[in-house]
């Protein structure tokens, strides 16, 4: 079952996105649900917050679990570093659906 975390504005921050990324990935693992869209924008998370939802979408593809469709962090704390992490991590996980690097099927990407 494809599972969405919409959680914006709610002042989580990072120890509030690890949590809820924590939880979800315990679903995962099961193999009875899998993440299809993360909104937690306007929570404070920073890099740490960040960490933990990137090793939940390197999670979800070593167990060939279909990936999140949309993350939506945009203002938040994530640094520059933070956010290279990340499409790097999408970079390895998501490619593109036409094969030629046109944008066909790209996935939308807030950090």
């Amino acid at each position: 079952a494809a599972v969405t975390l919409h959680a914006e504005r709610n002042g989580c921050g990072d120890a509030g996105a690890r949590a809820m990324v924590a939880a979800l990935g315990r679903v995962c693992e099961a193999g009875t649900a899998y993440l299809r869209s993360i909104r937690l924008f306007s929570n404070a998370v920073g890099d740490s917050g960040l960490a933990a939802i990137t090793e939940l979408i390197e999670a979800q593809a070593a167990a060939r679990l279909p990936l999140p469709q949309q993350l939506h962090l945009s203002m938040n704390r994530i640094t520059e570093a933070g956010a290279v992490r990340l499409l790097a991590a999408c970079g390895r996980r998501y490619p593109c659906a036409d094969g030629g690097g046109g944008g066909g099927g790209l996935v939308p990407v807030y950090p």
